[in-house]
């Protein structure tokens, strides 16, 4: 386990490097992000760096399953950091990030879903309204709602929709 932010960075290096020189041992980049995610779980000074590059790497779709899978098995006290990647400038990373939280299961990782409802990408946005789902919760109604009615995005539309059909017809 990293003692300090830089071997979480080393690491992260490490990852990219193997995607960014098309090495083709998946081995290597699978140890690196299996590295990241026990350097994420200490909890230590390179915990949050590690968290970081476990999130870069969801942009990678090489390594975006295994860093989702990393990322989901983070203890609760992650969910700050995890959270991070509702503000990642890739649309993807916002949408494992929102797949994640969902994994959590806890309230405050639900909290932190309200900002993917006004995402600018309607994928995140949809990925948002099917979480809703997923986890069963009446918190976002409102929202979910507002989303069915006008958002611009028809897909978006659709899985608020569901989301909001699936409540009804629940006992």
């Amino acid at each position: 386990v990293a003692a300090n932010p830089d071997d979480a960075r080393a690491r992260y290096d490490l990852a990219l490097a193997s995607y960014n020189l098309g090495d083709t041992d998946a081995a290597v980049a699978d140890r690196a992000v299996r590295e990241l995610e026990g350097t994420a779980a200490s909890g230590g000074a390179a915990a949050s760096a590690a968290v970081d590059a476990l999130l870069a790497l969801c942009a990678v779709p090489e390594r975006r399953d295994a860093a989702v899978a990393s990322l989901g098995r983070l203890p609760a006290d992650a969910v700050t950091d995890v959270a991070r990647g509702l503000k990642h400038s890739d649309p993807a990373v916002r949408r494992r990030t929102v797949d994640v939280l969902t994994r959590f299961r806890r309230p405050e990782a639900t909290r932190h879903l309200a900002t993917a409802f006004s995402d600018t990408d309607s994928a995140v946005r949809e990925t948002a309204a099917v979480a809703v789902l997923r986890l069963g919760t009446s918190t976002f109604d409102e929202v979910v709602r507002s989303l069915a009615e006008r958002d611009p995005s028809k897909a978006v539309r659709r899985a608020a929709a569901s989301v909001l059909a699936s409540r009804r017809s629940a006992p």
